[in-house]
């Protein structure tokens, strides 16, 4: 919950309320941080409900260096991502207000928020493609490296079969993946109608020729 005073300049706000389950809120990983945060400004003209939520930016340090009015209250213990705290923070528990900066059009929040999140969630299924496709090249070339019995892993059936089955599984996903991601894209964009993606060719051929040889597949 919070809420936002009007100030001098319609584009900044003083911030004063609490937010709960923010991922990786306060670190030193980077310099300074930013926060996307939906908030209700204070005045007769703020329609009631979700009609009246505004988005702020809301960094950690403002421009001239100094700190911004926020600060870490607790931690939240809840499932997923151990590695990626969640914690519960406050703003404005000084005289002033955390400093805020409208983003898009006052009670717009609901809208703003959303085209930000729909360009994480591509970002996200990009990212799981990615992965899952440098996890197939990882294991053709530490296949391809390594040696047992006194020839290549490769060259076992076993291994053989494992590397056919992980290709089969994971490139058919993997592509599915792009054109999901390619097609969401193109229909966020609200430019051009999506188009089929361009998909890289994943073939035999395009296989180093070590590979193709230890996998039996005569093409090199």
């Amino acid at each position: 919950r919070g809420a936002a005073g009007r100030a001098v300049y319609s584009l900044l706000c003083s911030c004063v309320g609490d937010k709960m389950w923010t991922s990786a809120a306060f670190h030193d990983v980077t310099p300074n941080t930013a926060h996307m945060l939906l908030a209700r400004i204070a005045g007769p003209d703020t329609p009631p409900g979700a009609r009246g939520i505004s988005l702020f930016l809301v960094p950690h340090l403002l421009p001239d260096g100094s700190p911004n009015d926020v600060e870490v209250v607790g931690l939240n213990k809840k499932m997923g991502h151990r590695a990626l705290p969640n914690c519960a923070w406050s703003l404005g528990g000084g005289a002033g207000g955390a400093t805020g900066y409208l983003v898009g059009e006052p009670h717009q929040g609901l809208s703003a928020m959303f085209q930000m999140m729909n360009a994480m969630r591509i970002e996200v299924g990009l990212w799981a493609a990615a992965l899952g496709k440098r996890g197939l090249n990882e294991s053709l070339l530490y296949a391809e490296g390594r040696e047992q019995g006194g020839k290549r892993i490769i060259e076992h059936d076993d291994v053989k079969r494992m590397l056919l089955q992980q290709k089969e599984r994971d490139v058919a996903e993997i592509q599915s993946r792009q054109s999901r991601c390619s097609r969401d894209a193109a229909a966020a964009s609200c430019a051009a109608p999506p188009t089929r993606p361009r998909r890289v060719p994943d073939t035999p051929e395009t296989w180093p020729a070590g590979i193709r040889r230890g996998l039996g597949l005569g093409l090199g």
